[in-house]
């Protein structure tokens, strides 16, 4: 049996041909991305083309379906594409992998599709989409998620109102691969660092940056769980638990390294940082040593 003989008869020929012709980009391969890929190719779309600069994160795998732990530290868009072939292989499916506010991304590069959609999560990258299909009068869809709720809006020059056509709140809640990996505000650095706090200080597991060391993903999980055991000095009333300064120093070295130098190092060779606007330097070891001295 065609394997299209369900949507042709659903549709209509005329319809599903429409379809079938039509050529796509989508912008997000994140929790709405990877569930928008694949609803459009069991729909019968067959020219698809995805861009994300962001790669899988641990905490992304009990939202965003289409990848597995095996994907962890990968490019979203590239493995949003290979998990989706599986759904349609005569599927035709380009992956992106960059920022979609890169000079490559522009009008030009607009002009060629029929329709656009939006899955992403942050303002300022839908207000730029959202100008692109403006200036070159395609047709957008605009989707979002906050918690349990969704939106989603159809966006049409002459039509109907605009992203920007009504000002948008600034969200209070940063997205978590922003945080750990791509930072570009000083809010991102601040949260960064209330994090970091938890994962050393407080109850590890419920900090965002927590990985499980067990996975060998992480360059700093082992060195920043690995916190001095302090011993009892004194006697009754007196006593306290102390943790000498040399174990102190020998901690502090250790998770400056894996943070600002071997974490750093490794984001860069698994390409992290395409399209960003800077790329993070890993710091001198020799220094952090002395400074945690």
């Amino acid at each position: 049996m065609d394997r299209y003989s369900h949507l042709r008869a659903s549709m209509g020929t005329e319809l599903f041909d429409k379809v079938q012709k039509a050529k796509l980009l989508v912008v997000g391969a994140g929790g709405i991305g990877c569930e928008l890929l694949k609803n459009l190719v069991q729909t019968g779309f067959q020219d698809i083309e995805v861009v994300d600069l962001d790669t899988i994160d641990k905490s992304n795998l009990n939202r965003q379906f289409l990848f597995r732990p095996h994907h962890v530290d990968k490019s979203k868009s590239l493995m949003a594409r290979e998990a989706v072939l599986k759904f349609n292989p005569e599927a035709r499916i380009v992956a992106h992998h960059g920022n979609v506010k890169e000079a490559k991304f522009g009008m030009a590069f607009i002009r060629k599709f029929d329709l656009v959609l939006n899955a992403l999560d942050n303002i300022d990258a839908r207000r730029h989409v959202n100008r692109l299909c403006l200036a070159v009068e395609k047709p957008l869809i605009e989707s979002g998620t906050t918690g349990y709720l969704g939106q989603v809006t159809v966006i049409k020059k002459g039509e109907t109102e605009c992203y920007e056509c009504k000002p948008k709140q600034t969200p209070k809640v940063h997205p978590i691969c922003t945080i750990r990996s791509t930072p570009s505000k000083p809010v991102h650095c601040i949260v960064w660092a209330k994090q970091l706090f938890m994962l050393m200080f407080g109850k590890a597991e419920e900090s965002m940056l927590y990985e499980d060391p067990v996975t060998g993903q992480s360059a700093f999980m082992e060195q920043v769980l690995a916190r001095p055991e302090a011993v009892v000095a004194g006697e009754g009333k007196a006593a306290k638990a102390v943790v000498s300064e040399e174990a102190l120093a020998k901690y502090s070295s250790s998770v400056l390294k894996a943070l600002y130098s071997s974490e750093i190092s490794k984001q860069i060779e698994m390409d992290r940082y395409k399209g960003a606007e800077k790329t993070p330097v890993p710091l001198d070891e020799a220094c952090l040593e002395k400074e945690a001295r």
